[in-house]
C-alpha cells in the first residue's frame, strides 16, 4: 500500500521500553493485566502511531522459527481504518526477515470479527484450546456469547 506523507500516515516502530500507554492499549484486546504483563515482559512490542497518537499496538513472542502474535489492539474510535491489517503485515515481514517461517495467532470462540479478520490475512485454524479463558475475572462476553475457548490460527510466511 502506498502511503502519502500526510499527518494521518501510520508509522510502526518496535517499542523497546513499553510504557503504561502501551499497556492501556493492549488491555483493550485482552482484559487481564497480569496476562498482558506476562507476555509483554518476554515479547517484542510494536506500536503504530499517527502523529503522536498510539492507534495500534501488538506483541510478538519468539518460539524458534514460529512466532506468536500474543496481542494486537486498535484504539477505540480507530477501528476499520486498516491499522490492524497494516500492523499484521508489518509483523509478518518483520518475523520473516528475522527467520520466522510462520506466525501464530489466537482469538476467543466468541470473537467472530477477529476470526474473520485473521482468515482474510491468510491465517488458517489449526486448533482449539478448551476453557482457555474460563478463569478470566470478570468473564468475557462478546455479543452475548461467553468467551471460553481459544481458537488457534497459523499463517505460513513466504
Amino acid at each position: 500500500m502506498d502511503e502519502s506523507p500526510h499527518s494521518d500516515t501510520l508509522v510502526i516502530n518496535r517499542l523497546f521500553e513499553p510504557d503504561e500507554g502501551l499497556l492501556s492499549l493492549l488491555l483493550v484486546a485482552d482484559p487481564s493485566e497480569s496476562v498482558v504483563r506476562s507476555y509483554l515482559n518476554g515479547g517484542k512490542a510494536f506500536v503504530g502511531r499517527i502523529a503522536d497518537l498510539k492507534v495500534v499496538a501488538a506483541v510478538l513472542v519468539v518460539k524458534g522459527n514460529t512466532w506468536e502474535l500474543k496481542n494486537i489492539s486498535v484504539a477505540p474510535g480507530h477501528h476499520r481504518n486498516g491499522y490492524g491489517r497494516r500492523m499484521i503485515n508489518h509483523l509478518a515481514d518483520y518475523a520473516k526477515n528475522n527467520g520466522a517461517s510462520s506466525l501464530l495467532a489466537g482469538t476467543g470462540n466468541s470473537s467472530a470479527g477477529p476470526l474473520a479478520f485473521y482468515k482474510s490475512l491468510g491465517f488458517e485454524t489449526i486448533g482449539t484450546v478448551k476453557d482457555y479463558f474460563a478463569d478470566y475475572e470478570p468473564p468475557i462476553f462478546e455479543n452475548g456469547v461467553r468467551c471460553l475457548d481459544l481458537i488457534q490460527l497459523e499463517c505460513r510466511l513466504r
